[in-house]
């Protein structure tokens, strides 16, 4: 279609070939589906860099718990456990349904403004 409405509308076509990450073809729906079935790993290869998050909406449940809601438009891995990290400290991420995770932190949870502006990281497993 493209070929053929350019020489109508002016403007130059180049297909780019597409990119296979160890037999896998990069696209959003393997990149989704890695993501669903929780396979960090693999989502990260296909995208080219860590999988992160921002922040939205923080509750502290007590000193090292934090109940965290994130972006609509950002997708997280199937409900579970992960491992993460935020900022330099390691910590655990449960996600459950419904763009909701709790975060636990070895030390003392941070203030609410801190986590909002820095990304929350899952750890490749």
């Amino acid at each position: 279609t493209l070929n053929t409405l350019k020489n109508t509308y002016g403007f130059g076509v180049s297909e780019v070939p597409r990119l296979d990450v160890q037999g896998i073809p990069v696209s959003s729906s393997a990149i989704r589906e890695a993501l669903q079935q929780g396979n960090i790993r693999q989502a990260e290869m296909l995208m080219g860099h860590p999988y992160f998050t921002f922040a939205e909406d923080i509750e502290k449940k007590d000193a090292h718990c934090l109940s965290v809601r994130v972006p609509a438009e950002k997708m997280l891995p199937k409900p579970g456990n992960y491992s993460g990290q935020w900022r330099h400290e390691n910590i655990q991420i449960h996600i459950t349904e419904d763009q909701h995770m709790l975060l636990y932190f070895g030390l003392e949870a941070p203030a609410a403004v801190n986590l909002i502006q820095h990304p929350i990281y899952w750890k490749s497993l």
